[in-house]
């Protein structure tokens, strides 16, 4: 469900996922990755289709920066990883965000099915 996980030190700072077509479809399922990998929220979630990115403070799921030079560096993810906050999830809220995940990658696999991957 995640393509990388920026680890810089000890801790994910980032979640990137890639995925085809328009960014704003994925932008929700990214978020919920974002929550759920980890036993903390992960600070930032990247959704990119290989030409474009954006990367959203996974807490208020604001988009913070576009672009793929937008996506950190190591020097750059380590010198951020130093003022991050790791919340954690509650119990209620992963159970949401889980739900989302799901109804996001049944649809995702079913988009691939009937018109990204099988084109012939």
């Amino acid at each position: 469900m995640v393509d990388f996980a920026i680890k810089p030190a000890d801790k994910a700072i980032a979640v990137i996922i890639f995925g085809p077509g328009l960014l704003v479809t994925r932008e929700r399922s990214t978020l919920a990755a974002a929550r759920l990998l980890e036993n903390y929220e992960i600070p930032l979630a990247v959704i990119t289709n290989g030409k474009e990115a954006e990367i959203m403070e996974t807490g208020s799921g604001k988009i913070i920066a576009r672009g793929l030079r937008a996506i950190p560096s190591k020097k750059e993810a380590l010198i951020k990883a130093q003022d991050m906050i790791f919340e954690k999830v509650s119990e209620d809220r992963i159970e949401k965000e889980r739900r989302i995940l799901y109804v996001y990658d049944v649809l995702t696999e079913r988009e691939c099915v009937e018109f990204t991957c099988n084109r012939g």
